[in-house]
């Protein structure tokens, strides 16, 4: 289809009536936002446009009731199936495509760590499974679908990341509603004369918005331990993930960090 135009098609019994309109132009229509005649960009009606077949006044009176080209354009334009644009065709695979890797970022970890996979890795083991996204279809069948798919490529696994909290007394207040009970659900904890230990649990997409947040409100001066990892001495740098191999025990504690980086123990991540 030229770019144009659109097609707007409409079947009346076993005819299919199609009008050729300015791209962009039928969804204002819709919306009453232009006349008719800002949406023709020929004042024909087909039934095969791309065959240049017209249709008759005879078949318009049958169908619609009136010859009128404009009022039959304006039942065709409202009621009409919109054929995309190439453009248009892309934009909609782009946002399903944005979607399901959204999902699977969100809802989804790697086994042997218990943390997300970063997104750009998601999307180029998508391009490796050769998976083919559909506009129309729903987002949850094919995050099922690639997944199957997926795996023989990246581990994944469906999880709900557990994970300890340590926070002073000072930072709980702003803890509060931002970064608790948003991101994280409580699910133990257990208050001495520093601060508050927390037992939480999140979803794998939102850790990096935890990590972001807490070094906001606590200027770095919190602890936060993913449970349950088979890595040890887990340190976060500017979105990648590294191994401290002098680090025994597991978890991941933030201290001061410059720039967008931590580390354990309040050093720098390497």
């Amino acid at each position: 289809m030229a770019d144009s135009y659109q097609i707007v098609r409409l079947k009346k019994g076993k005819t299919n009536f199609e009008i050729m309109a300015a791209p962009g132009s039928v969804q204002k229509f819709r919306k009453n936002e232009v006349s008719i005649k800002d949406v023709l960009v020929m004042d024909l009606i087909f039934t095969n446009q791309s065959k240049g077949d017209k249709a008759s006044d005879d078949q318009l009176e049958r169908a619609f009731e009136t010859a009128d080209v404009k009022e039959v354009a304006k039942t065709i334009c409202m009621k009409g199936d919109l054929q995309l644009t190439a453009a248009e065709r892309q934009a909609k695979v782009d946002k399903k495509k944005s979607e399901i890797v959204g999902r699977i970022h969100k809802f989804y970890v790697d086994p042997k760590t218990n943390l997300p996979h970063p997104v750009a890795r998601i999307e180029a083991a998508m391009e490796d499974c050769k998976f083919r996204v559909d506009p129309e279809a729903s987002t949850d069948k094919q995050v099922q679908d690639l997944v199957h798919k997926m795996v023989s490529v990246i581990p994944l696994k469906k999880s709900e990341m557990e994970a300890r909290l340590v926070l002073s007394h000072a930072h709980m207040a702003a803890a509060q509603g931002s970064v608790v009970g948003r991101y994280l659900n409580v699910k133990q904890e257990k208050y001495d004369a520093t601060g508050c230990s927390m037992r939480v649990t999140l979803l794998p997409g939102d850790y990096d918005a935890v990590v972001k947040q807490l070094g906001k409100i606590t200027n770095g001066d919190y602890t936060f331990e993913i449970l349950g990892s088979e890595l040890t001495g887990i340190s976060r740098v500017e979105g990648a993930f590294k191994q401290d191999d002098q680090k025994k025990k597991k978890k991941s504690t933030h201290n001061a960090p410059r720039g967008g980086r931590g580390g354990s123990k309040g050093k720098r991540g390497k």
